[in-house]
C-alpha cells in the first residue's frame, strides 16, 4: 500500500494542474469546520524550508490574497480576532499590489488572479467586524470609513450607521441607514433606527415604499417612532396594541415594558418583563433594566436569581455584568459594582446602561466629576431622562449650575410632555439667581402634566432626590393656591387628560369643575407616579441608597 501512496503523492506532485488548496480551505470554513480549516491554513501560510529551496520546487502553491482572508475568516471562527487581524492587513497589502500578488517580505513570492473575496471593501469589512468584536470602535469606524461610499455594500453600510449611531453622530448615521434601506428593503433594523433617531414614518415609507403595504410593520415604526421623540405614552399604547397581536414577541414585551417603566407604571414593567422571559428562557436583552426594576421594588432574592441565570446563559454579553452590578448596587457595596460596571463596559463600551450606571456609582462614591463624563457618555449613545438626572445631579454637586440648567433645558426640549423633566428643570432652576419668576412657569408645567403633586409639596421634593437640597425651596411653591394647573390634552408620563383646577375658574365655577375632576380619567391619578417614585426616595436615604440612578 505504501508504494502506490507515494507514487499518488508524486503524481499530483508532478502534475501541471495546479492544486486547488484555497477550495480546500474555503470549504472546511463553510462547513464550521474551522480547527481543521487552521491546521490546513498554518501549512498553506508556512515560510519555505531550505529542502523546499534546494528541491527546486514546493510542495504546495505560494499563498495568494484569498488564503490569507481564509485563513483569518478560520481563525474568527474560533473566537480569535486579536489573532485574524495580522492576517487580514497581510492580506489588504496583498489585495494592493498588483495582480494579487503575495507583497514582498511574505512567506512565498507567487502570482494569481485576485478573487472576489480579496476585494478591499470585503477585507475592510472583515478588519471591522473584528474590532468590534474587540471592543475598539474608533478602529472600526476608520477602517470602515476608509471604504469609498461607492465600494460599500449593504452589510458595510449597516455596520458603519451602527458605529456612527453609537459615537454619537445621528445625522450621519440616519444617511447611512437610508442608503441600506433603498437597497434592501427588508433589513428592519434601519428602518426602526430611523424611526427611533428622528426620522417621520412618511419619510421612510417614501425611501422605501414597500414597507407601507404591511400594516404590522407601519404599526411598529410608529410606536418606535413615539420613543424615539420621548413620547411614553404615546410609544405604550402603540406597542400595547401590537402585543395583542405578536403575544410572544420579545421585542414588543421588552419595548412595551421600557415605556411602561417611563411612565411610573413598574408593576406593569415588571410583568412584562417577566412575560418576555417566560417566552425566551435564555433571553439576555433588556434584562439589566429588569434587574434594575427588580431592585427598585425591593426584590432581592429575584433579582439575584436572575444574575445567576444570565451569567449562566452567557457571559460575553453586557447585560449580565449590569445586573450584577444593580444587585451589588442594592447591597449598598458601590465599589464592587463599579468592578462589575467596567467590566460590562470591556465587553460593549457602546451600552448605554452601563455607562449610566457607572454615573450613578460614581456619584454615589463622591467622584461628580467622573460622573459627568459616564452620563455624557450614554447620553451621547442614547438620550435617556435618567441620564439626565444623574447629570444635573452631578453637575450641582460641583457648583456648575449653569450647565446644571442647560442640561435640564435640553431634557424639556427632548421630552417636553415629562413632568419629571420639568421638575428636574425647575430644580436646576432653584440653584440660579433670581429665577423666582421662571421657577413658577415652570410649577405650573409641571402641575399640568402631573396634577396630584398640586398641594403636595412633599411629592415633589421626594421625586427629585437627584436635586438635593435644590429640590426642597423648588417643591414649597407646590402649596395649594401656589400655582396654576393649566388644562391640557394628555401627551403627560402617565397619559389622560388632567384634571381641571379651581385656580382657572371663578367662585360660582367651582361645583362643575368638582365634577369634571371626578369625571377625569382615573390613570390621571396616577400621573406623577414616573415623578414621585417614593421607593426611589427613601432608597436614596438610606446608606448607599440610589443616588442619580432612580
Amino acid at each position: 500500500i505504501m508504494p502506490s501512496l507515494v507514487g499518488s503523492e508524486m503524481c499530483i506532485r508532478d502534475s501541471r494542474t495546479p492544486m486547488d488548496t484555497n477550495g480546500w480551505l474555503g470549504q472546511l470554513v463553510e462547513q464550521g469546520m474551522h480547527d481543521s480549516a487552521c491546521l490546513l491554513g498554518e501549512f498553506l501560510l508556512a515560510p519555505q524550508g531550505a529542502a523546499q529551496r534546494d528541491a527546486g520546487a514546493a510542495w504546495l502553491p505560494a499563498p495568494t490574497c484569498e488564503t490569507y482572508v481564509l485563513y483569518a475568516d478560520a481563525l474568527v471562527g474560533r473566537g480569535e480576532q486579536r489573532r485574524a487581524l495580522p492576517y487580514l492587513h497581510q492580506a489588504l497589502q496583498c489585495a494592493r499590489t498588483p495582480r494579487g500578488r503575495a507583497p514582498a517580505g511574505s512567506a512565498a513570492d507567487g502570482s494569481a488572479a485576485r478573487p472576489s473575496l480579496a476585494s478591499e471593501c470585503e477585507i475592510k469589512l472583515r478588519i471591522s467586524r473584528c474590532y468590534v468584536a474587540l471592543n475598539e470602535s474608533r478602529n472600526a469606524l476608520a477602517c470602515l470609513m476608509g471604504i469609498p461610499s461607492s465600494a460599500r455594500n449593504a452589510s458595510a453600510t449597516l455596520l458603519l450607521a451602527r458605529l456612527l449611531e453609537a459615537s454619537g453622530n445621528h445625522r450621519a448615521a440616519a444617511s447611512a441607514h437610508k442608503e441600506v434601506l433603498r437597497g434592501t428593503p427588508i433589513v428592519l433594523e434601519s428602518a426602526i433606527a430611523l424611526a427611533q433617531l428622528g426620522t417621520p414614518v412618511r419619510e421612510i415609507f417614501a425611501i422605501q415604499p414597500l414597507l407601507a403595504h404591511l400594516p404590522w410593520l407601519v404599526q411598529l415604526l410608529h410606536a418606535h417612532s413615539a420613543e424615539g421623540l420621548h413620547d411614553a405614552t404615546r410609544a405604550h399604547e402603540a406597542f400595547g396594541a401590537l402585543g395583542a397581536h405578536f403575544e410572544g414577541s420579545t421585542h414588543v414585551l421588552l419595548h412595551t415594558a421600557r415605556a411602561a417603566l417611563f411612565r411610573g407604571h413598574d408593576d406593569e414593567a415588571l410583568a412584562l418583563f417577566q412575560r418576555a422571559r417566560d417566552a425566551d428562557g435564555n433571553l439576555v436583552d433588556g434584562m439589566d433594566v429588569f434587574a434594575r426594576g427588580l431592585a427598585k421594588a425591593d426584590r432581592g432574592a429575584e433579582l439575584g436569581r436572575l444574575c445567576r441565570e444570565l451569567l449562566f446563559i452567557d457571559r460575553r454579553r453586557p447585560e449580565p455584568w449590569g445586573a450584577v452590578a444593580t444587585y451589588w448596587t442594592m447591597r449598598g457595596e458601590h465599589a464592587r459594582a463599579l468592578e462589575h460596571c467596567e467590566r460590562a463596559l470591556s465587553i460593549d463600551e457602546r451600552h448605554p446602561f452601563a455607562h449610566q450606571l457607572k454615573g450613578s456609582l460614581l456619584a454615589s462614591l463622591a467622584r461628580p466629576e467622573q460622573a459627568v463624563y459616564a452620563y455624557r457618555k450614554a447620553n451621547a449613545i442614547r438620550a435617556d431622562l435618567d441620564s439626565f438626572i444623574g447629570l444635573v445631579n452631578a453637575y450641582l454637586h460641583i457648583e456648575k449650575c449653569r450647565e446644571a440648567l442647560s442640561v435640564a433645558r435640553e431634557a424639556v426640549q427632548l421630552m417636553p410632555n415629562s413632568a419629571r423633566a420639568h421638575a428636574l428643570l425647575g430644580s436646576a432652576l432653584c440653584a440660579q439667581p433670581n429665577a423666582q419668576d421662571k421657577t413658577k412657569r415652570v410649577r405650573a408645567r409641571v402641575c399640568a402634566h402631573a396634577p396630584c403633586v398640586c398641594g403636595r409639596p412633599a411629592r415633589v421634593a421626594a421625586c427629585a432626590p437627584y436635586a438635593g437640597r435644590h429640590a426642597v425651596p423648588f417643591a414649597a411653591g407646590f402649596r395649594k393656591g401656589a400655582c396654576a394647573r393649566p388644562a391640557v390634552r394628555g401627551g403627560g408620563d402617565g397619559g389622560g387628560e388632567p384634571e381641571r383646577g379651581r385656580a382657572q375658574l371663578p367662585g360660582r365655577d367651582r361645583a362643575a369643575a368638582a365634577s369634571a375632576a371626578q369625571a377625569a380619567p382615573r390613570r390621571a391619578r396616577g400621573a406623577v407616579r414616573a415623578a414621585v417614585a417614593p421607593t426611589s426616595a427613601r432608597r436614596s436615604a438610606r446608606p448607599g441608597g440610589w443616588v442619580g440612578l432612580t
